[in-house]
């Protein structure tokens, strides 16, 4: 009896390997097992993608197409003209020029009002102002930094001088 429930046990060596492969522990990221393709045919090759198909095909027709698109502006087509304006003209970015001021005197907060005096005026644009604001900040920020590094260091000192004295 032994025998034959050993026999009926056993299976096929493909079978096995399948039964081994669906029990193998599955980590994150690596559902086959070391050294088990899970792409036993390989990577297939690079096929064309939609785009690069279409501009392939109509390479040849270019010049018929744009002659066609430039006669339909010409013709009034609004649609004609807006694509070739888009894709002819960039489209207008502002930019502004640089500024030359005075440099900034008094206390932080006088600067500060002196640049939202010269906004106000329209000395410089509200964009440079909020830049220049910005840029207040950060050094009133470095300054504030500073000075109570120097304020630690005081208490540092007194506190080295303190202690050397006692006792």
């Amino acid at each position: 009896m032994t025998e034959t429930s050993n026999a009926q046990t056993e299976e096929p060596a493909s079978t096995a390997a399948v039964v081994q492969l669906s029990n193998a522990p599955q980590s994150r990221g690596r559902p086959w097992p070391k050294g088990v393709s899970g792409n036993p045919k390989g990577r297939p090759l690079r096929t064309y993608a939609t785009a690069e198909r279409i501009r392939a095909a109509l390479v040849d027709e270019l010049s018929a197409i744009l002659e066609k698109v430039v006669s339909a502006a010409r013709a009034g087509d609004m649609q004609a003209a807006r694509l070739i304006v888009d894709r002819v003209l960039p489209a207008i970015k502002p930019m502004e020029l640089p500024v030359v001021m005075n440099p900034l005197a008094g206390s932080l907060p006088e600067q500060g009002e002196a640049l939202l005096t010269a906004m106000t005026r329209g000395e410089i644009a509200p964009a440079q102002c909020a830049q220049l604001l910005m840029g207040l900040g950060a050094h009133a920020r470095a300054v504030e930094i500073d000075a109570i590094t120097n304020r630690l260091k005081t208490i540092e000192q007194a506190l080295e001088h303190r202690d050397g004295q006692a006792p």
